[in-house]
């Protein structure tokens, strides 16, 4: 914890700030430099909270970069420029979340965020020293309360203003700062990929055209039309017709596709076990079943 001399040599330079005339942008960039003077320096606000001097970096929120656009935009009824000046706690009791966010806007105003809510805590820096912090807020918003009240002409508005045009020509130029590297990436992999295809093709003993005349056979037999499985099975002939029932009650012959001999032998097992498992069911005595099986011929030693 910092020394009355230490709180003091804050307060003047944050409130010299302050004093400064110009732009929202350029009070906003003092603001920054004195965070990265003080930064990781605890000072007691009116014995209530203790302020810890940090940029957005220190807070939890560091590796999602895209809160504070939310905050900026999607919560107070203006869009708003601001700077993270640190994290508070209550010197009493906790305030019941992981942290509380405080930061500064254009405007000067004092916020805290806390669990999905904007809380205003100061008019300004003179205040907050003077006064302390008001928590929670005077007044407080929502994420998404900017919309609330919004009809259709002012959503176009909004994307017509100026702070959408400035955002979609720093992300046109971002894209067009990246494409030449693109570019650079795709001709290195193209190139890669042109040098390893022969490597392959002569290592299996094959000329560099060979596995591209394969990739070609195996695209064309990919796209042959059914028509042709069809014919194919046409000209296979039957082994033997039966009879079949068309709709009409009219027999048809249907061809039936040839049945191989150890087919044959597996339905014949399939059914002499059928018939043993109902000779046993009925508490008959039954045939062993490879009885129902011709043997084979010993051929004679002559």
């Amino acid at each position: 914890m910092n020394s009355d001399s230490s709180y003091e040599k804050i307060k003047l330079s944050f409130l010299s700030v302050n004093q400064e005339q110009g732009d929202s942008l350029t009070y906003l960039k003092g603001i920054e430099d004195c965070v990265g003077l003080y930064r990781h320096d605890e000072i007691r606000v009116k014995e209530e909270f203790t302020w810890t001097i940090g940029p957005f970096e220190d807070t939890i929120f560091k590796d999602n970069r895209k809160i504070l656009e939310n905050w900026q935009m999607r919560y107070l009824p203006d869009h708003m420029m601001m700077q993270v000046l640190g994290t508070i706690k209550n010197n009493s009791c906790e305030l019941g979340c992981l942290q509380v966010v405080l930061m500064v806007c254009e405007d000067m105003k004092l916020y805290a965020y806390r669990e999905m809510e904007m809380h205003l805590v100061a008019d300004n820096l003179q205040e907050l020293f003077d006064e302390g912090i008001s928590f929670p807020g005077k007044k407080m918003f929502y994420h998404g309360q900017r919309f609330d009240k919004m009809t259709e002409a002012d959503l176009k508005a909004a994307k017509k203003s100026d702070a959408r045009k400035t955002l979609n020509e720093k992300h046109k130029k971002l894209l067009e700062s990246l494409l030449p590297e693109f570019k650079a990436s795709m001709a290195a992999f193209k190139r890669k990929e042109s040098e390893i295809a022969p490597a392959e093709g002569r290592a299996k003993g094959q000329s560099p055209g060979a596995e591209s005349t394969k990739r070609t056979l195996r695209r064309s037999t990919r796209k042959l039309p059914l028509a042709s499985k069809s014919r194919d099975l046409k000209r296979q002939k039957p082994s033997a017709p039966h009879q079949g029932r068309a709709q009409g009650g009219r027999k048809v012959a249907t061809a039936r596709m040839p049945c191989s001999t150890q087919e044959k032998a597996k339905r014949e097992k399939r059914k002499y076990q059928e018939r043993d498992k109902q000779l046993k069911e009925a508490g008959k005595g039954c045939t062993p079943l490879y009885d129902y099986f011709p043997k084979k011929k010993k051929l004679s030693s002559r």
